[in-house]
């Protein structure tokens, strides 16, 4: 919880949070994830509440070589995570994307995590499905199109 939050839910949080100190003593206030989610309905709830109590912690962390020390992991926090999700909700928003379905074109990856969350804070309907490969497009275009054609 902080400064930013209506002082009622403050209020709520402190009242289910006691403390008894000794003097000198320091206490940690911070509600647990429990608490955070709590009254969460969605997906889109839960980030939100972590981007805004967890906001630098790590929320994603993807290694593209798929094993750990071969590349740099590339990690991607609640807030920016939130933010990302929230930009991609604007640009489906402005084409009027809720309720109908999104073809996500994307490879494992940081890219796919921001497009299908950007979709549920949308409200559309997310079809991942993995990109064409250049060098096999004769192989894999044709099903792709189904897929987009059935949409």
């Amino acid at each position: 919880m902080g400064a930013s939050d209506p002082p009622e839910a403050r209020e709520a949080l402190s009242a289910r949070v006691q403390c008894r100190l000794e003097p000198g003593e320091d206490c940690d206030l911070q509600p647990s994830f429990s608490e955070l989610i709590r009254d969460a309905s969605s997906i889109v709830d839960i980030c939100r509440a972590r981007a805004h109590a967890d906001g630098a912690a790590p929320a994603y962390i993807f290694l593209p070589s798929g094993e750990v020390g071969h590349d740099a992991p590339v990690v991607l926090s609640w807030h920016a995570l939130h933010r990302r999700a929230l930009a991609v909700a604007a640009r489906l928003e402005a084409i009027d994307a809720r309720g109908r379905p999104v073809l996500i074109l994307e490879s494992t990856g940081p890219g796919f995590v921001e497009s299908l969350l950007g979709c549920f804070y949308a409200g559309a309907l997310a079809v991942p499905c993995p990109p064409p490969r250049p060098k096999r497009l004769e192989r894999t275009a044709p099903p792709l199109r189904g897929i987009a054609q059935g949409l």
